[in-house]
């Protein structure tokens, strides 16, 4: 799911302060980032592009990002909106029920049943967060795919960039990436 991947290189981000310079105003970041997303569906490697193992042209891969990721993309978030419609209708049932059933209990029921109802509350809340920050992910992710890949010209220049960090890694000699590169001022 593309909000899984986008989740890890949130993440990187803000835990990770290598990670944390990449700009997407510049082209190489971007590029870095994107070849990040893509790691389990697209091989970028000896100035060739393959999808599913099979070797690909620029112009297919923009076609794959404006057809295929951008409707994938809705589908999850359909799937995550209807999730969290159901969790927003359990966390009302759960408020409603709570406040109903409260008060005829005993002072020790009441303990019991408060610390159930916070616990499951708070563990809906969490949920409904995360689903709320995947979809925030998706939706971004969809603008950077139908602004800065909505060319061949574009993809053609994040592929350029994206062979420049393979080449670079491959003539350094060791496993460095772009983002140590950057973060060290190299």
């Amino acid at each position: 799911m593309w909000s899984d991947k986008l989740r890890l290189i949130h993440e990187q981000e803000i835990y990770d302060p290598e990670y944390d310079v990449l700009d997407m105003n510049i082209p190489v970041h971007f590029a870095q980032y994107i070849k990040d997303i893509l790691e389990d569906e697209v091989c970028f490697k000896d100035n060739r592009i393959m999808i599913n193992e099979k070797e690909t042209k620029s112009i297919y891969l923009m076609c794959w990002f404006q057809i295929i990721v951008l409707k994938e993309i809705l589908e999850e978030t359909l799937i995550l909106q209807r999730s969290l419609e159901h969790l927003d209708s359990v966390q009302d049932h759960l408020v409603k029920h709570h406040h109903k059933n409260t008060r005829s209990m005993s002072e020790i029921t009441f303990i019991r049943k408060n610390d159930e109802f916070s616990q499951r509350f708070y563990l809906n809340k969490t949920r409904i967060e995360e689903i709320n920050k995947n979809l925030k992910l998706l939706n971004e992710f969809k603008k950077l795919v139908k602004e800065r890949l909505n060319t061949v010209k574009k993809v053609d220049e994040l592929i350029q960039s994206i062979n420049l960090i393979n080449d670079f890694n491959d003539f350094s000699n060791k496993e460095l990436n772009l983002i140590e590169i950057i973060s060290k001022g190299i």
